[in-house]
């Protein structure tokens, strides 16, 4: 029992640290643009998704000025959780360089999944405190037909030497957004319903 605590701290440790970096990359969003992610993607659509029941989304991330970051949902099954986060284009920023630089930082994290990396190549890594990758499992893709831009991260969890899990986040540019979601598991078909609930998301961004 013990093990499996200190299993599931360490994947809640490398979760919490992922959004961070994730949400630093978004960069701060316009306020006059904000949108409350909780209010994205409704119960029944994660339930219509993903064929279980889900619990309604909880702010996960709550910056100083109030302004909700990321919104987790809870579902009875695989996938366990789901987190969505919003962000937009911040002040004074070229849209088309925000949008590179994110897809960029997402393919880097992605990659640093795939392969262990070597203390010289952490010394100056802006991900610096993300745990060391793993060999094998990662994916990083486009995804076609889907928003202005799409891409997504496929990667296994492990507490080693075991394989317990896996995650895929979707990404999603559409006009000053960035829509991304992230679920707790790796099987096939689940990008498919994440890019189902992009879709039904879409709509409902600022503009």
């Amino acid at each position: 029992m013990e093990r499996i605590s200190s299993v599931m701290e360490r994947i809640s440790s490398y979760a919490v640290l992922l959004l961070v970096a994730l949400v630093c990359a978004l960069g701060p969003a316009s306020p006059s643009r904000a949108a409350d992610p909780c209010e994205l993607v409704t119960t029944a659509e994660f339930e219509s998704a993903f064929g279980i029941p889900f619990f309604g989304g909880r702010p996960s991330l709550v910056g100083r000025d109030g302004k909700i970051y990321s919104c987790m949902y809870a579902g009875k099954g695989e996938p366990r959780f789901v987190t969505i986060i919003h962000g937009t284009l911040p002040p004074g920023s070229e849209l088309a360089a925000w949008r590179a630089r994110h897809k960029a930082d997402a393919q880097r994290l992605c990659e640093q999944r795939r392969a262990p990396a070597s203390p010289e190549d952490r010394t100056f890594d802006r991900f610096s405190k993300l745990p060391p990758a793993l060999p094998g499992g990662a994916t990083f893709e486009i995804v076609p037909d889907l928003g202005e831009d799409a891409y997504a991260c496929s990667y296994d969890t492990y507490a080693p030497p075991y394989r317990i899990g896996g995650t895929i986040t979707l990404y999603t540019a559409q006009g000053p957004n960035i829509f991304e979601i992230s679920v707790s598991a790796r099987k096939p078909g689940l990008l498919e319903a994440m890019a189902g609930l992009t879709r039904s998301a879409l709509p409902r961004l600022p503009r």
